[in-house]
């Protein structure tokens, strides 16, 4: 992450005022490179602003969790080393951020490549700006890393400490600490920059199955965060959000990684646990269909009952609706002109 790492650190220069609310901690997570004298050179221009945790590697996790332990801000945010802030849209989000008290706070991120051009925007104006709400009131949807921060005493508050030793645990930190969660604000600003054509990344496909354990034990404790004592366990959005995990992973191992028997014996573990632990979810998740030239295709119940069709023909039929649904929405837009 060395080639990155300054980049980053530099999209959080802003002015001395709002440099003085800033705590940066650089946690260097064991690496051989670097990325400890980077971290460390910022620390010294900076004092007081910039700190470094030096510690041994124990992945993601591990590193939000020895963050958490010593963060002296209100709000507490991730930034991936390779991924860097809008600096004009976070001295807004910074101005923001001062005027409110609330649990969760959730902003919009762009997915850019490597020369910075912006693949795509997500953006969560479903949600009301600039408001702090009940987070019961508010239809939430389904929120990534890269758009979420949190009261550092309500994470503290909840004791949440992120599973180490293991990739992909981002999505714990997207979903369980909203289960206690009791109020949210979003400002419509987008501060993330999320770099997505890396090579190696952990979110590739490749090393999503490579990984799959990983993920496969991300669910679990996700599963059981879902079913534990939480006052938003019952909330449709805890519901929905925890399906949309389940599905992307299991759509991922039974259609795209078909051919791994390894995968495909894990996540059979997985459901055969999820129907015993939570038939209601399992139930749920089996209604999950695609949409095949406009009959609904259920392609998980099919998996389970060992009726799925041969996953190249899937694909193809999958592609062919793509490209039908695209014609006919060309072809739709013509007549109206008309």
């Amino acid at each position: 992450m060395e080639a990155f790492l300054s980049r980053c650190l530099d999209t959080l220069i802003v002015s001395p005022e709002r440099m003085a609310w800033l705590d940066v901690m650089i946690v260097n997570d064991g690496s051989t490179d670097s990325t400890s004298e980077i971290g460390h050179e910022y620390a010294d221009k900076y004092p007081g602003i910039f700190r470094v945790i030096d510690k041994q590697n124990g992945h993601y996790g591990s590193c939000i969790n020895a963050a958490l332990q010593v963060a002296l801000g209100k709000y507490i945010r991730i930034l991936d080393a390779d991924d860097y802030f809008d600096n004009e849209a976070f001295c807004h989000y910074l101005d923001a951020l001062n005027g409110v008290d609330v649990d969760v706070v959730v902003s919009d991120y762009n997915q850019v490549d490597s020369q910075g051009n912006v693949v795509s925007s997500i953006v969560y104006n479903h949600i009301k700006p600039n408001e702090v709400m009940p987070i019961l009131q508010v239809n939430v949807g389904v929120l990534m890393m890269h758009g979420l921060a949190y009261r550092t005493e309500f994470l503290r508050g909840i004791h949440y400490k992120q599973t180490e030793g293991i990739l992909y645990t981002d999505s714990e930190w997207s979903y369980i600490p909203m289960l206690d969660a009791e109020t949210i604000c979003y400002f419509h600003l987008n501060v993330y920059q999320y770099l997505v054509d890396r090579e190696g990344q952990s979110m590739s496909k490749a090393m999503q199955q490579k990984m799959m354990s990983h993920r496969v034990k991300v669910l679990r404790s996700m599963l059981a965060a879902y079913l534990g004592d939480h006052p938003n366990s019952n909330n449709v959005n805890a519901r929905y959000t925890l399906r949309n995990y389940f599905v992307n992973i299991y759509m991922l191992v039974i259609v795209k990684g078909a051919d791994n028997l390894e995968n495909q014996r894990m996540i059979r573990d997985l459901d055969e646990d999820l129907k015993s632990l939570s038939p209601d979810m399992y139930q749920y998740i089996g209604e999950y269909s695609i949409h095949i030239f406009g009959t609904k295709y259920k392609v998980i119940d099919r998996w389970r009952n060992h009726k799925l069709m041969n996953v190249r023909l899937l694909h193809q039929l999958v592609r062919l609706d793509n490209v039908y649904l695209s014609y006919r929405f060309r072809i739709q837009k013509l007549l109206k002109r008309k």
